[in-house]
């Protein structure tokens, strides 16, 4: 075995440790999740514990650049590194603007709010190669096995077969011990579960904290199908799914471009996931997979309380603002179409006037929920502000826009209101235009929602036009 195959295989070691620090502090349990509190709290004592952070990260992402196996991967890290910087910049800037007490977390988030999209997924590109990398290390101990096999099954034949047999059989276990150390290093120092599967989708290999993620001890979790560890409605759906995957040759991360993932624990608790899988043969030439499982839940929780609003219980101002400009991206890269409607409840003044501000409330709720469940699954729905509503339709053009702006505008009109009866409401819609960004697509459906309001109220009218 060579200096240098030692070397890069202890670089990997090395290098799997300063991702797991880098990925501590920069997930939503580390200067993320500090930075998101201290603009819900207005807290200033979090910031010596954010900028500790921050350093830390910067620090052991530099150590990660100066590694064999970070000279790799300079961009992603550039990228990250750079991410990282604004986040400092940034962390200074909030301090000008804490105190301000006319100030909500959404304006002081609108102000400091750093787009670290790019960095995460360069962090997770470098985390799904590691991951191939421990599946190497695998399918090569599994070589190292048959070798070993083999020069064994040698020593029952003649004398100088035995002796070169013998030697070979010293170097292969030495060759098999080595290796083997090393995958367990890697697979122990993730920060996150893993678990091996094989084709059967039974899990044959877990590291300690896939048996604290999801309470069962080794013994219970090896044998056991992969399915058991995914709510129960996702079970059969995810056995077509794990055909479909073992005839791929590329691991994946679960999370792109996919509605929230859940997983299971013994006790049934749910839990949100992302999920990372790395294929790879064994000696058997069977076909197994690492899948690596992070917990979200900080992360989940934290997105719940910034994205949505506390009374409706729809998306807020500033998650559906962050949702409308991906699809602005999308739809000037692609041939994608979609729609967008403002809504406003007619007169809303009049029922806090005369019903008070308790029932006004209960009345929003109720056109929220109503308005939610009279939408497309596809759609995305919040509260623009007061008893201004949107929804964002994917994959809709003008004649899909006014026919579900018209059936959405009768559903609301004729529906009778606990203690209030029935109210109208306005709308005004759009689809987008090509050289169309956030500020240009709202102004031109708030110009249809205040013409619409002009003419009379209780309608609808849709503007294609700047």
């Amino acid at each position: 075995m060579s200096n240098n195959w030692q070397i890069y295989s202890n670089d990997i070691i090395t290098s799997s440790y300063q991702l797991n620090q880098v990925e501590r502090h920069f997930g939503y349990g580390g200067f993320i999740h500090q930075f998101k509190n201290l603009i819900l709290r207005k807290d200033k004592s979090l910031i010596p514990t954010i900028e500790q952070s921050l350093e830390q990260s910067i620090k052991f992402l530099d150590e990660f650049k100066q590694s064999e196996l970070g000279k790799e991967f300079l961009s992603d890290v550039n990228d990250i590194r750079g991410t990282f910087l604004n986040y400092q910049k940034n962390l200074n800037s909030i301090k000008s603007v804490i105190d301000n007490n006319d100030m909500s977390p959404e304006a002081i988030d609108g102000r400091v709010k750093v787009d670290d999209r790019s960095a995460l997924i360069a962090l997770q590109t470098i985390v799904i190669a590691i991951d191939k990398k421990r599946a190497l290390y695998q399918s090569e101990i599994d070589i190292i096995e048959s070798e070993l096999l083999f020069y064994t099954q040698l020593l029952h034949i003649s004398a100088p077969v035995v002796m070169t047999s013998l030697i070979a059989l010293i170097i292969v276990s030495f060759r098999l011990r080595f290796l083997q150390a090393k995958f367990r290093s890697l697979f122990e120092y993730s920060p996150n579960a893993i678990i091996e599967v094989d084709e059967q989708g039974k899990v044959v290999k877990s590291n300690n904290h896939a048996q604290e993620v999801f309470g069962y001890s080794q013994n219970e979790l090896h044998g056991l199908a992969v399915e058991e560890l995914l709510p129960k409605n996702m079970r059969s759906y995810h056995v077509k799914l794990r055909e479909k995957f073992n005839t791929t040759v590329l691991g994946r991360s679960m999370a792109a471009n996919r509605p929230q993932l859940f997983a299971m624990r013994k006790n049934e608790s749910l839990f949100p996931v992302e999920i990372t899988l790395s294929p790879f043969e064994t000696r058997k030439n069977n076909r197994h997979v690492l899948a690596e499982i992070t917990d979200t839940s900080e992360k989940y929780d934290l997105q719940n309380k910034v994205s949505y609003d506390h009374l409706t219980r729809l998306y807020n101002r500033f998650a559906f603002e962050e949702r409308l400009s991906k699809e602005i991206v999308k739809a000037s890269t692609i041939e994608y179409k979609f729609s967008l409607m403002l809504i406003d409840i007619d007169h809303f003044k009049r029922v806090n006037d005369k019903f008070g501000h308790v029932t006004g409330d209960k009345v929003l709720m109720q056109f929220s929920d109503l308005l939610h469940k009279s939408s497309r699954k596809i759609d995305f729905v919040g509260r623009w502000g007061g008893e201004e509503f949107v929804v964002l339709c994917p994959e809709s053009n003008k004649v899909d826009t006014l026919k579900q702006a018209e059936r959405l505008h009768n559903k609301l009109t004729q529906y009778q209101f606990e203690d209030v009866g029935f109210i109208t409401c306005s709308v005004g819609a759009t689809v987008f235009l090509a050289g169309d960004t956030l500020l240009t697509i709202m102004q031109r459906v708030d110009d249809a929602l205040y013409t619409a309001k002009n003419q009379g109220r209780n309608q609808t009218i849709f503007s294609d036009t700047n």
